[in-house]
């Protein structure tokens, strides 16, 4: 929505001819060498035409069917690191090179090699622009990469400097199909008059019950006429509301505190200090981020702000507990949320940022009225994030975007005002809606664990506070669901949610089994996703839970008990456990001895895979003392097509039925299934009546809003293209799944060390739900 603002590198200094025809006929400024005068883009040269589709203007084409391309730039560079004399020289003269000069000294070159021989290649891409609406055809020129080769080392992969593309409106940037710039300025009249239209928009009459412990006073009662004042200070939120009715807008602060070096340097509150917080507090003594984030608030003349560092005591236990337990409602009640996403710490300024920008001339070497001028934004972009997500998306990526407690506050807040390298994103939700990035999303174990598996990737300075973190998720959640919260998980989820992998890093079972009784710091049980710290999901390798159909649980918790620590009920605990009634069975030695192991410890045998939480291998694998323990079944998505008649498209099939913890279908004594219609799904009906052979397949397809039409290739490879309901769930047909585990120090307790799955047509003939026939039903603790 909103540029920052920019560094122009308009070198001073005698002009190398070479592009000046191409600059005077587009009025660009900037001056290029001879050896840069071909990076500004020739369509010509690739190949392009014109394209014009109904009443769009016309624009260019590299291809008729549209292909990504990495398109070549006619320039090369050879220079000695970390001197640059060849570069140097030139970027006295010229804009291209001097940009050049100054994103490498930036890089991560030196990182790599103290000295020595480098070569520059240049590349564009042409690729489609994710995040635009569909069908998402629009091909254009993205970026522009510099691609940094160590001449010494031709195997390592080349360093990528990266700029984005983007043009004012106008034939260039209609041609191109670009990017179009946004204003310059984070906070100029355009942009403050757009929030505050999008801020009038989604008020509500009902002003929120909730106000924080302690908030920022910024004193923003003063006269228009009045500077702004210069002190702020803490108050209590009884000083806050004593004169008034009902409870005032606040708003809250996302960002990062940095590393410790950098942290340690904010000012906060704590016990010795708060007596003068709430007299009086210099402002130019905070933080460069809490600076900013006071110059926002008093755009938009709101006078309370919450910060965590100052709003929070530090180092005081009971307070921080208390305050952690509300930080999800503090964020949810919020006027809006500032997100400083561009800001690595708290001296990190997100109002004051200035990326290099140097502007290319282009005249079209097809049609000569595309001509105009384009920008070359320079920064700290991923490429794999930049090119295969839209651009707003990949302008917030960063230590914000990735930190822990982050992933809470921009869920729960209802209005975000993110701060991104080069623009602002307003993501405001109607008053209705919870979460912003989930708004049209039911809060049930599906949309939890897809949260979890994400949140799990995040970083944090504290590995303690991973359960705090997400506490205020876990508090709403826990309303929606009325199921009781288990470091993670929830009881009634736990068939599927206990199935988790990770990369594992341990390299022997002893020292995984030493890590859950070694003293000091308990982060979880060890069921629970939370342990290993690090990003997993419900899946192991070739068996992915989440998206097979029929889950079904084979096992019952009998008790189930987390302890916790301090006054947030979903907070750190201290001990946990799992009573839990299944089939059991001893891991068999013939089993593991037809096994081939991969990385990972991975074990794929022809009855079950299994998937063991540490760096197992063949010659160092001893199956003995191990416990299988099954948990569920699903769906095997390679059983062949029944020929019952009553058949339904598997995906359909799930749409349309109530999850498995409800009451999923009604069989009448005339064997019709009543089956109820999902409204998010494109069926017109409410219900639809099927009964036994009621409909064929010719009739079925022609209807369409039963068959999932997929197209043949798909049948063979999705859940059960072609199974009645019956075969759905017949025994012989679902897949089994469940724990490794391995004993205690106490008898009768076990860790979980493992996975397992057996499927009945990658495992026949004993595959499945069969593997598990003669298994022993018993009652176990895990721990």
């Amino acid at each position: 929505m909103i540029l920052a603002p920019m560094t122009t590198l308009t070198p001073s200094g005698p002009f190398l001819d070479g592009a000046s025809m191409l600059r005077d006929t587009v009025g660009c400024a900037t001056k290029l060498c001879k050896r840069c005068e071909n990076v500004p883009f020739d369509d010509g040269k690739y190949g392009g035409f014109l394209h014009q589709s109904g009443t769009e203007s016309e624009y260019l084409k590299l291809d008729d069917d549209d292909k990504r391309r990495e398109l070549d730039v006619d320039f090369e560079l050879v220079d000695f690191w970390p001197d640059l004399e060849l570069l140097s020289i030139s970027a006295k003269t010229c804009g291209f090179c001097a940009l050049l000069r100054s994103e490498l000294q930036k890089s991560k070159v030196h990182i790599d090699v103290k000295s020595g021989w480098i070569s520059v290649k240049l590349t564009y891409h042409w690729r489609d622009r994710h995040g635009d609406p569909p069908p998402r055809s629009n091909y254009s020129l993205l970026g522009l990469d510099a691609h940094i080769f160590l001449k010494m080392d031709h195997s390592r992969e080349p360093e990528l400097l990266l700029s984005r593309i983007d043009a004012v409106d106008g034939p260039c940037q209609r041609w191109l199909r670009l990017y179009t710039t946004p204003p310059i300025g984070y906070l100029c009249e355009e942009n403050i008059s757009k929030v505050t239209a999008l801020l009038k928009d989604s008020e509500t009459t009902q002003r929120p019950t909730f106000f924080p412990t302690r908030v920022l006073d910024l004193g923003c009662q003063s006269k228009e006429d009045d500077a702004p004042p210069k002190n702020m200070r803490l108050v209590l939120k009884e000083d806050a509301l004593e004169k008034v009715k009902e409870c005032p807008p606040y708003v809250t602060l996302s960002y990062c505190w940095g590393p410790t070096e950098q942290a340690s340097t904010q000012a906060t509150t704590t016990n010795n200090n708060i007596s003068e917080r709430m007299e009086t507090i210099s402002i130019k003594t905070v933080s460069k981020v809490i600076q900013d984030a006071i110059a926002v608030c008093r755009v938009f003349k709101i006078r309370y702000l919450w910060v965590d560092a100052l709003c929070i005591i530090q180092g005081d236990v009971q307070d921080w507990e208390r305050e952690s337990s509300i930080m999800g409602i503090t964020f949810e009640n919020a006027y809006f949320t500032i997100a400083a996403a561009s800001s690595k710490s708290c001296n990190d300024s997100f109002l004051s940022k200035s990326l290099p920008v140097l502007e290319l001339p282009y005249v079209s070497s097809i049609n000569p009225e595309a001509n105009g001028t384009y920008r070359a934004v320079a920064g700290n972009y991923d490429s794999e994030s930049y090119y295969y997500s839209s651009a707003e998306f990949a302008d917030i990526l960063g230590p914000w975007f990735f930190r822990s407690w982050v992933h809470q506050e921009r869920y729960m807040s209802r209005r975000l005002l993110i701060f991104g390298q080069n623009m602002v994103h307003a993501e405001f939700k109607k008053p209705s809606h919870v979460f912003y990035r989930m708004a049209d999303q039911d809060l049930d174990y599906e949309s939890w664990r897809d949260l979890v598996g994400q949140y799990s990737s995040s970083q944090i300075t504290l590995i303690k506070d991973r359960l705090p973190a997400i506490s205020g998720l876990a508090r709403l959640y826990a309303e929606a669901l009325g199921d009781q919260y288990l470091a993670g998980m929830w009881r009634n989820d736990l068939h599927v949610s206990l199935f988790w992998d990770f990369y594992a890093e341990t390299e022997s079972l002893n020292e995984l089994v030493e890590s859950f009784d070694a003293p000091g710091l308990y982060l979880a049980p060890s069921w629970s996703w939370i342990q290993p710290n690090t990003n997993i999901e419900f899946a192991m390798p070739r068996f992915f839970l989440d998206n097979w159909s029929n889950r079904q649980p084979q096992c019952d918790i009998i008790e189930a008990e987390c302890v916790t620590v301090g006054l947030n009920a979903f907070g750190e605990v201290s001990s946990g456990y799992i009573v839990i009634s299944a089939k059991t069975s001893a891991l068999e030695f013939e089993w593991a001895t037809a096994s081939i192991f991969s990385s990972g410890g991975t074990c794929y045998t022809p009855r079950a895979d299994f998937k063991f939480d540490w760096e197992s291998n063949s010659e160092t694998f001893c199956p003995e003392g191990y416990l299988l323990v099954l948990l569920g079944s699903c769906l095997d998505d390679k059983v062949e097509p029944c020929s019952c008649g009553n058949r339904f498209g598997a995906s359909e099939f799930e749409g349309l039925l109530v999850d498995n913890d409800e009451a999923r279908h009604q069989i009448c004594d005339d064997g019709t299934t009543f089956v109820k219609a999902d409204v998010n799904l494109h069926h017109p009906l409410d219900s639809v009546e099927v009964s036994e052979n009621s409909f064929n397949e010719e009739q079925v397809r022609s209807d369409g809003s039963i068959w999932s039409d997929a197209g043949e290739d798909d049948a063979s490879e999705s859940i059960g293209e072609q199974l009645c309901h019956k075969c759905s769930v017949a025994p012989e047909n679902q897949c089994a799944y469940g724990l490794i585990l391995y004993h205690a120090k106490k008898a009768g307790e076990f860790y979980r060390v493992g996975l397992f799955n057996s499927r009945p047509v990658g495992h026949a003939p004993h595959g499945g739900l069969k593997f598990c026939e003669e298994w022993e039903m018993r009652t176990i603790t895990i721990i």
